[in-house]
């Protein structure tokens, strides 16, 4: 929730101005989320974008001039792995149970993961040494480390500016929920984090 606004007001215009302001209600942003929906599979195995646009991807894909767009309208992709930069993965589903490895890795700059549910997998989303790198008003949960030290919903590993916003994360962790551990330049903000912790140095957000 946003601080009070205080005010250091000498003359009568500077008050006038900021009448009310003080008062300010914080007003949570619009989610977009098309969850819940049936159940997922438990594996569509696993593609990687890159260079070129696995043939499972094709039609969900359309180019915005240098972007790569991947809309799935609310059906269930395989796990993920992208390399190419300036992509967007939106409305998909995701379960990378028993792969492994994290649901969504990314390893590409300027990429989005946008109003998707992800769950299964070591991890949600790792993003490992990449630049710009944004996770928006997704639905994170129910991993397969939860057991173990590394079983993050969100990780961004020494990645060099990005936002992380809201996004829903639920489940137990014996780590942290989102680590942000090495990077610099990021946003954090309006995240619902509902999780157990069942580990005592492990916390919602580090």
């Amino acid at each position: 929730f946003a601080p009070p606004v205080d005010f250091d007001c000498s003359d009568e215009e500077c008050a006038e101005e900021n009448v009310g302001q003080a008062d300010a209600v914080y007003v949570e942003p619009v989610r977009e989320q098309f969850w819940p929906g049936s159940a997922m599979e438990t594996s569509m195995g696993s593609v990687t974008i890159g260079d070129t646009i696995p043939p499972e991807l094709q039609k969900y894909a359309r180019l915005e001039g240098d972007t790569l767009v991947i809309d799935a309208k609310g059906e269930q992709l395989p796990r993920l792995t992208i390399t190419r930069d300036n992509v967007v993965i939106k409305n998909a589903r995701v379960n990378a149970r028993g792969s492994g490895q994290a649901a969504i890795e990314i390893t590409g700059s300027h990429v989005k993961v946008q109003n998707s549910e992800i769950t299964g997998g070591t991890r949600g989303i790792l993003a490992d040494g990449a630049s710009d790198v944004t996770v928006d008003g997704n639905y994170l949960h129910d991993f397969d480390n939860v057991s173990g030290p590394d079983g993050h919903a969100i990780e961004y590993r020494g990645v060099k500016g990005g936002v992380i916003s809201n996004n829903e994360i639920t489940g137990t962790y014996k780590t942290d929920a989102i680590n942000m551990l090495g990077s610099t330049n990021l946003k954090v903000m309006y995240n619902r984090i509902e999780v157990r912790l069942d580990e005592w140095s492990a916390a919602p957000l580090m």
